[in-house]
């Protein structure tokens, strides 16, 4: 990890969009170059690999990020759902 004390924070609205409520840009690290550019981040190494083929899948298939990450929050809340269910 890099401890970057660099944040961004997201929170989604009532409309599905995501909005900024927190920032910091001085960061300890170099930046991506292009919003496009495909960079292996530390975080990538919690992704299973499962998880990553499925956003690799998608992302072969012109599915944009934003629906990407509506895909996995949809499939991580009924999986928490089950998870939960089992508990009981």
């Amino acid at each position: 990890m890099c401890e970057c004390p660099a944040p961004i924070r997201l929170l989604r609205a009532s409309d599905n969009s995501w909005y900024i409520i927190e920032h910091r840009a001085s960061h300890n690290h170099s930046m991506s170059l292009t919003m496009g550019e495909k960079v292996h981040w530390p975080s990538h190494k919690h992704i299973d690999v499962y998880t990553k083929d499925l956003i690799r899948q998608l992302r072969e298939n012109n599915v944009n990020l934003g629906k990407v990450y509506s895909i996995l929050e949809a499939f991580l809340v009924q999986l928490r759902r089950c998870r939960s269910r089992k508990g009981h």
